[in-house]
């Protein structure tokens, strides 16, 4: 037998045809006779010894009428149709894709614009946080300065009542008595110095005055023999005459003590 051939789809061109021979074959060569078989493996051996019957072998021409049929009614191969759906389905997925596109690029403008306005909003909010933290910088620094400089009143205030007194008295050790209007005199110029300051020296100075009267005032009734009313009345003059140094100092911020308040008479150079 020839080689068979192999046509699209895998299947064999060549047929095989049983034909029994002879005038009076034998009942199974009978019914063999006609028989068609697609390839030689499905041929059967003959039925009997000396049988005469043969195989005829026939080529099948490769699908030429175009209907779809090879010869013996076998159906061709359907790749080349599968293939063409594939391509058409690909084709459609590719129009598809290219119809969406304006709305994945109107989808892709949006989230570009809403990724601007997140920035925007994110750099405006960290501005403001930074001029907040500059304004509490600010005013922590300023907090700062004012408690140092009113810490420095404190203490220069203190020193000025101190030397002050510690002149009245040098001055009262000069002179072995007590010179009028010389209390008045240092109590005047150390309020004065104080303003001079500032407000906290003037708070300070107003402090310490008060201070001094409260201590004054039974010294005077028991040391002095001084009645109530009569302590009282000099712890009035004494917060008067400070009071009157004071406001001094504030409308003299600049100008020397020493020449602004009267000295009282009697006082002796170097004071």
């Amino acid at each position: 037998m020839s080689e068979d051939k192999v046509l699209k789809g895998y299947i064999s061109n060549i047929r095989y045809i049983w034909h029994a021979n002879g005038d009076k074959p034998c009942e199974l060569c009978e019914d063999l006779d006609g028989t068609e078989f697609e390839s030689a493996d499905e041929i059967p051996d003959k039925p009997h010894p000396n049988c005469n019957c043969y195989i005829e072998e026939v080529e099948i021409e490769d699908n030429e009428d175009g209907d779809g049929e090879g010869e013996g009614g076998d159906e061709p191969c359907d790749c080349y149709e599968t293939v063409s759906g594939w391509l058409e389905e690909c084709e459609e997925a590719c129009c598809e894709y290219d119809d969406s596109s304006d709305e994945g690029d109107n989808a892709l403008e949006e989230l570009q614009s809403i990724e601007s306005q997140i920035q925007s909003y994110a750099t405006e909010k960290i501005a403001e946080l930074q001029e907040l933290q500059d304004e509490i910088n600010q005013l922590k620094d300023d907090a700062i300065e004012e408690l140092q400089d009113a810490i420095e009143q404190t203490v220069k205030t203190i020193q000025i009542f101190w030397d002050n007194f510690s002149e009245l008295r040098r001055l009262k050790e000069e002179l072995h008595h007590y010179l009028d209007l010389s209390a008045e005199y240092y109590h005047t110029k150390a309020n004065c110095e104080a303003a001079q300051l500032g407000d906290v020296g003037a708070q300070v100075a107003e402090i310490l005055g008060y201070l001094r009267e409260f201590t004054d005032f039974p010294k005077e009734i028991i040391f002095k023999g001084c009645s109530i009313k009569e302590a009282f009345e000099h712890s009035v003059h004494d917060l008067e005459v400070n009071e009157a140094g004071r406001k001094l100092g504030k409308e003299h911020p600049n100008e020397d003590p020493e020449v602004i308040i009267k000295k009282p008479d009697g006082m002796p150079p170097g004071f």
